[in-house]
């Protein structure tokens, strides 16, 4: 396969489907197997592809897996909304600037109407550049 050469005032971001939104969620992660774990950390920025989040756990599974992003709610007092999306990992490392693990997630297909509802809630926060 032939890979087109980056320029070097391009960024990987300049190639991704969809823009990052630096959006705060609380998430969990049903990871498979035969220890199967519910983890639970947080977003540091979202898109329709995927996310990054920080967790206290270093773990990385090459399994799909459910992740859960909670909405916060409208109405005070509400319970959050719940997006259920199955995913993979794309990368796993120790951030030293935010004490914590960092993982990629790659999103591969969404439960329900989560992809209509995740969309609407990016469009309502602006997306990261560079």
């Amino acid at each position: 396969m032939i890979r087109p050469i980056i320029a070097a005032h391009q960024t990987m971001d300049d190639h991704r489907k969809h823009p990052r939104h630096p959006l705060h969620l609380k998430v969990i992660l049903h990871l498979p197997g035969a220890d199967a774990k519910i983890l639970h950390g947080e977003t540091y920025d979202v898109s329709l592809d995927g996310a990054a989040i920080h967790t206290e756990h270093n773990v990385f599974t090459g399994e799909e897996f459910l992740v859960e992003l909670l909405l916060p709610p409208e109405i005070t007092g509400k319970a959050p909304q719940s997006l259920k999306i199955h995913a993979r990992m794309v990368y796993t490392l120790y951030s030293s600037t935010h004490y914590c693990f960092r993982s990629g997630l790659f999103f591969r297909k969404f439960q329900g109407n989560a992809l209509a509802l995740l969309e609407t809630k990016l469009n309502q926060h602006p997306k990261l550049t560079g």
